[in-house]
């Protein structure tokens, strides 16, 4: 903390110079300026103690300049202020007796540090300098005010900020997002497992490819990025879009659509857009319901019907984030960042399948990629000179296997967004069948039977009813139904088929007990933590790994 001393005499003010604390905006922030001849704070000449006193005190001037508080500037407004670096302001104590601060009235700082304390002295024309740093707490839009109370007088700083860029040139499909869960295992020496949730609520990471097409466009998103390297960004994302149903006119803050689908909430952002790009607006939900929105504060434009809304994503983008240009008239740029907020996907209005407790994913993988079966025991290697052997202690092998899933509708993507909070990366296990006819009927069984005879070809009763993972089969019915099953029993006929017993009988009716297929149903948990969604113009793709499981 500086102490210096300030005459505004010596300066050369006069009369009609410092009527207030006056503002300018220098390099993007807000500066007091006391007089014509001095550029502004911090460039304030410090004077000689004691130079100043009751006697340079120009008649007509004690009540208007001294024997008050100043705080200069009194305004400072920064766009993209960097967290960890100080802002500067002074508070000048203009009376002609010593001063001291009684107390700092707060409101909205949430995230900010002022370095003026309550106790702080001042000599008489004192003037200190202060600071007021952002931390990683700060919300992105920063409306706070600071009153500083003395012996006599106050003074009061108003510190605005806006800490995000938003992406307004829309992205080139695809967009990629990212949710990645935190979870630890607590291992049995057998292989048994039981998983922590670290975090529970994924963090999105997104990536972007942005394409530029003119020279002013290229100059603003360089300047974007060299002042918000280390600012958050507003990712739109443009996959999720909302439309408006009624007009939204200047100064309102109500839109109307069909918001039914939506997984944003009060607080969070919306990208408004309207027809063919004329005007673009950020701004925060207040009030949130299926076809009625409230905005925190009125729109600046008018937004005719069919106007989009786009939910939005706030980040920070990685360090290293560059700009390519191509020969032509053009650039690209691939942005890609970590959300900020923790927060769950969503999937409103969807609902989930579940069996024996356990959510069931009974989607088919996409057709035309490969579904890998990776078996790991989680063996041990001894090689010691001419002795090699391997040991595991796990009695049966964990199947393990990238699946990949199109997603054609925004439902579908809301069962998807529910499944994965639900099972919250490898916390949780569920059940996915395989899709593929893993075992075949020998015998079909009688209406409302407990039991069917399979081929023992596949050696089920002998390889794989041991496994827990394996005790629950999906069968396919005649009539397209499908029908999980929990084996209770699998015995061996020693005639070449092996006489199946479930938990629950058959649907009583003809085709409803007639099996056309069966698949193994595993227990599985996500193999990793972490899921890629990839969104492209009509259908998105979700990358998940699973891993069956033994417990």
């Amino acid at each position: 903390m500086t102490a210096l001393l300030f005459n505004p005499s010596a300066a050369g003010v006069g009369s009609g110079d410092f009527t207030h604390a006056l503002s300018r905006r220098v390099g993007g922030y807000t500066v007091g300026i006391l007089s014509s001849d001095i550029i502004g704070y911090p460039s304030l000449a410090p004077t000689k103690p004691g130079h100043a006193d009751a006697s340079s005190v120009m008649p007509g001037m004690e009540s208007d300049y001294y024997n008050k508080v100043w705080v200069i500037p009194d305004l400072i407004e920064v766009r993209n202020p960097p967290i960890g670096v100080p802002q500067e302001f002074g508070i000048w104590n203009a009376c002609l007796e010593q001063n001291e601060i009684l107390n700092v009235v707060e409101d909205d700082t949430t995230g900010l540090e002022v370095s003026a304390e309550a106790g702080d002295v001042y000599k008489r024309l004192q003037l200190i300098r202060y600071s007021i740093t952002l931390t990683p707490l700060a919300p992105i839009e920063i409306d706070a005010s600071y009153i500083f109370n003395f012996l006599i007088g106050a003074g009061e700083l108003t510190f605005k900020a806006s800490r995000a860029v938003v992406l307004y040139e829309p992205a080139e499909a695809p967009l990629k997002q990212v949710y990645e869960w935190k979870t630890d295992v607590i291992r049995a020496y057998d292989g048994q497992e039981q998983r922590v949730l670290v975090r529970p609520k994924p963090r999105c990471n997104l990536e972007y490819k942005i394409v530029f097409t003119s020279d002013a466009k290229i100059r603003t998103q360089r300047a974007n990025l060299f002042t918000s390297i280390s600012s958050p960004m507003v990712f739109p994302l443009w996959h999720e879009a909302f439309y408006l149903n009624a007009q939204a006119p200047q100064g309102t803050r109500d839109l109307y659509g069909d918001f039914s689908l939506r997984d944003f909430r009060v607080g969070d952002f919306l990208l408004l857009v309207s027809a063919k790009n004329a005007h673009s607006e950020l701004v925060k939900v207040f009030f949130e319901s299926d076809d009625h929105i409230i905005l925190e504060n009125v729109l600046n434009a008018n937004f005719p019907p069919g106007a989009t809304a786009y939910p939005c994503e706030v980040a920070h983008i990685n360090d290293g984030t560059k700009i390519s240009r191509f020969p032509v008239n053009a650039a690209q740029m691939v942005v890609a960042g970590k959300a900020i907020e923790l927060k769950s996907l969503g999937g409103r209005t969807a609902s989930l399948t579940m069996f024996d407790g356990l959510p069931l994913l009974d989607i088919r993988p996409l057709n035309n990629s490969l579904v890998d079966d990776a078996f790991t025991i989680n063996s041990e290697e001894i090689d010691f000179g001419n002795v090699y052997s391997v040991y595991a202690s796990q009695a049966f092998p964990r199947i393990s296997g990238q699946r990949e899933y199109v997603i054609r509708s925004r439902q579908e993507l809301q069962f998807f967004k529910l499944f994965l909070d639900t099972v919250a990366g490898q916390s949780k296990p569920f059940y996915c069948p395989s899709f593929r006819e893993d075992l075949r009927v020998a015998v079909q069984p009688e209406q409302g039977s407990f039991q069917f005879d399979i081929f023992s070809e596949e050696q089920y009763a002998q390889d794989w009813y041991g496994s827990d993972a394996h005790k629950t089969l999906m069968l396919t019915t005649a009539d397209g139904a499908r029908q999980p099953r929990k084996v209770t029993s699998a015995v061996d006929n020693q005639d070449g088929t092996i006489t199946i017993i479930v938990d629950t009988p058959l649907p009583d009716t003809v085709l409803g007990s007639t099996i056309a297929s069966i698949e193994y149903m595993p227990k599985v948990r996500l193999g990793e933590d972490k899921v890629t969604f990839t969104h492209y113009g009509a259908y998105s793709k979700l990358e998940l790994n699973i891993k069956t499981v033994e417990e």
